[in-house]
């Protein structure tokens, strides 16, 4: 049983990174599957490359805790894993970034900051305190009950920035919890052709 697991994060970093493993998940993770990571304040995404004995020297007392386990059985075998890192040396890559270009979309996922107004927040639209954009996007964010940072800021885009609303966070307007989000996949539709036995100009019944 290992105690350490060795992942590439799905961005375009050349390292990889340790995580210890949750004693809920030692008889379930394998190398191959996904996992997901605390990476520098959100969760993300990670590859599992090795279950090595020890982590490298000087970093165990730091290391963050896999946050959760995506899969039941590995999705990358020890083949193309092989292939995956041969891919990334040959070419300079991040191994994550080779791994989810490989990979299908909407196997990845991230976390964002989900909004939602305070109470403080509200009564700044009720008493006429907000204006300008604050006032529009507290109004958006109040249409929906929540909303996810990314479309907010996608609503506004020339208006606003992420920088404001951390402001608006820290000022106690809004709630900012972590929420997951996945590539959508949409399916992609193809134009079919069946070609008949009959011939151009011929008659679709025996009358003439």
């Amino acid at each position: 049983m290992h105690d350490i697991v060795e992942v590439a994060v799905g961005l375009p970093i050349p390292k990889t990174f340790h995580y210890r493993i949750p004693e809920k998940m030692k008889d379930s993770l394998q190398v191959g599957m996904r996992v997901l990571v605390p990476f520098k304040g959100r969760k993300v995404t990670g590859f599992t490359l090795d279950l090595p004995e020890h982590p490298p020297e000087g970093i165990e007392s730091s290391l963050l805790d896999v946050e959760d386990l995506l899969d039941q059985i590995p999705l990358i075998d020890a083949g193309m894993l092989r292939f995956y890192r041969w891919i990334s040396d040959y070419y300079i890559y991040p191994l994550g970034e080779v791994i989810k270009t490989g990979l299908p979309p909407g196997l990845h996922l991230k976390s964002e900051p989900v909004l939602t107004l305070t109470d403080e927040g509200i009564l700044s639209l009720t008493r006429g305190r907000s204006d300008g954009i604050q006032e529009k996007a507290f109004r958006e964010i109040q249409k929906h009950g929540t909303l996810p940072l990314t479309r907010l800021l996608k609503r506004f885009p020339e208006e606003l920035t992420r920088a404001k609303v951390f402001s608006w966070g820290k000022h106690g307007f809004l709630d900012m919890e972590e929420g997951m989000r996945r590539k959508e996949v949409k399916p992609k539709l193809e134009k079919v052709i069946e070609v008949t036995g009959e011939r151009p100009g011929t008659p679709l019944s025996g009358k003439r």
